[in-house]
């Protein structure tokens, strides 16, 4: 009798126990499972971040998104902002957010504001009531 092999499977989710042999397999599980996961499992090895460089990254972003607005009427709407920057800066300031999600198989962060509530937001994050005004 033959015996039956079991292909491994390379790809864990580490937000349970199920275990996939593709990426896209588990990114596909995520996507269904942990649709807006806050989680991050490895925060914990995140290292202490001292006050001077949350302030001097906070005026950084505020700079960079404040040249990148644009206040003419054909841009209107939605603005979308991708910054890197260190993962436990990022946990710091955002992982208590309502926006925040976190999806481990491509191991990317996301943090969503929207709306007069959320322009607030930003401004209480980044110590700054007028952020977005030129």
């Amino acid at each position: 009798m033959p015996t039956r092999t079991f292909r491994e499977k390379p790809f864990p989710c580490y937000l349970c126990n199920c275990s996939y042999s593709s990426k896209s397999s588990l990114s596909s599980h995520e996507k269904k499972k942990h649709k807006e996961n806050r989680i991050v499992p490895h925060y914990q090895y995140f290292s202490y971040i001292a006050e001077g460089i949350v302030k001097h990254f906070r005026a950084a972003f505020l700079q960079d998104v404040d040249s990148k607005l644009s206040f003419h009427r054909t841009t209107e709407g939605i603005k979308k902002f991708q910054w890197k920057f260190p993962e436990g800066l990022f946990y710091f300031l955002f992982s208590n957010e309502l926006g925040f999600l976190y999806k481990p198989s491509i191991r990317k962060y996301y943090c969503v504001f929207k709306g007069e509530s959320g322009y607030k937001q930003i401004g209480i994050i980044f110590r700054c009531k007028v952020w977005g005004r030129k």
